[in-house]
């Protein structure tokens, strides 16, 4: 994402967190977000734990935020789902069971893109780059090519008000009308029902604008300024009424 693509609001607080935001650091209730490279240093040491488990120590612990794309292969389970939102949960815990794809890592002081080598390597159907100082994990087997078209899809202006909830933004993606045109010509269906996960009622610290961009670097620019993540994937709480119908959630 660059600099031009940004416009921030300037008030007696807000310049100073434009200012480094733009230049890749900025600061938080935890400290300063430094920018996510392949040479950032870990040191993670986790026994088959989920894929949610590897994403809050890495998001807590080395501020490395994750942009997840489901493969068509997994779309009969949930075991990659994680808190977007986990900066700000008390805790998090999946409500399911991890079926089958249990991540086990133990790594001293390696860099951040060896980690995620090892971490993808587990999870079978996936590579990842880093974008917008984001770590996008996306399907090299079973990949949907509507998910890909949608996360390519140009959006001409996405602008959401200081102080809008979390809860509120991925209603706000759904209400683009690049997006809505998209859905309805895919025959894609979204709902408003989302489960409780996280601090979902946290007000956006400061308006966000985002212009002339494509739907994953809206989603990467959105994670970036939440300091969490998003998951594009199938709906599984939801049946479609047609057969030519799917649900789909971007968890934001």
């Amino acid at each position: 994402m660059t600099q031009k693509h940004i416009r921030r609001s300037f008030d007696l607080i807000f310049p100073a967190v434009a200012f480094l935001l733009v230049f890749g650091t900025f600061q938080t209730h935890a400290g300063k977000i430094q920018p996510v490279t392949g040479t950032k240093r870990i040191t993670l040491k986790l026994e088959r734990a989920s894929f949610g488990d590897v994403v809050r120590e890495l998001n807590l612990k080395y501020d490395v935020m994750i942009g997840f794309e489901e493969s068509l292969l997994d779309v009969h389970h949930n075991d990659y789902d994680f808190d977007t939102n986990v900066r700000f949960s008390n805790h998090w815990r999946p409500n399911f069971k991890v079926k089958e794809n249990w991540i086990t890592i133990d790594v001293q002081d390696e860099p951040l893109e060896s980690i995620l080598n090892l971490i993808v390597g587990q999870m079978r159907h996936y590579q990842w780059s880093i974008n917008d100082d984001v770590v996008n994990i996306y399907p090299t087997k079973g990949r949907n090519p509507i998910y890909k078209n949608l996360l390519e899809l140009a959006i001409a202006d996405f602008t959401i008000r200081k102080d809008n909830p979390i809860l509120g933004l991925r209603m706000n993606v759904f209400a683009l009308p690049e997006v809505e045109e998209f859905l309805e010509a895919n025959s894609l269906r979204t709902s408003p029902y989302r489960r409780d996960r996280g601090a979902l009622l946290r007000p956006l610290p400061y308006k966000i604008s985002l212009q002339d961009v494509t739907l994953r670097e809206l989603l990467n620019g959105v994670a970036r300024i939440k300091q969490g993540g998003w998951i594009l994937k199938r709906n599984k709480l939801q049946r479609a009424e047609s057969e030519t119908d799917e649900y789909i959630e971007i968890d934001i």
